[in-house]
């Protein structure tokens, strides 16, 4: 009976030093994948590419600091720009 609990201690303590290595080990894939730098979203430049310049969502968001309705900014922009924007776009880019 002695023999098996000393067994038992035994066999924890390997058990706990795997943890601890395991945790390490751990720990520092953690700290190598937090250096690394972040993937940017669709890096190869793949999909569509946004008919909305820069100019454009200033301008929306501008006008949204006017207190004008998603609908309102749409038809100005649209007219303004020449490209057909919605209000669920607008809305969108407002929400970012």
């Amino acid at each position: 009976m002695e023999q098996e609990i000393a067994d038992l201690k035994k066999e924890l303590k390997q058990k706990d030093s795997t943890i601890r290595y395991l945790k390490n080990v751990n720990t520092e894939l953690e700290r190598q994948l937090k250096s690394q730098p972040a993937k940017i979203h669709n890096e190869r430049g793949a999909g569509r590419k946004s008919k909305i310049t820069s100019e454009m969502i200033a301008e929306i968001k501008a006008l949204r600091q006017k207190n004008l309705s998603f609908s309102q900014i749409a038809k100005v922009c649209s007219q303004s720009s020449g490209v057909t924007i919605s209000k669920s776009s607008v809305y969108k880019i407002i929400m970012k």
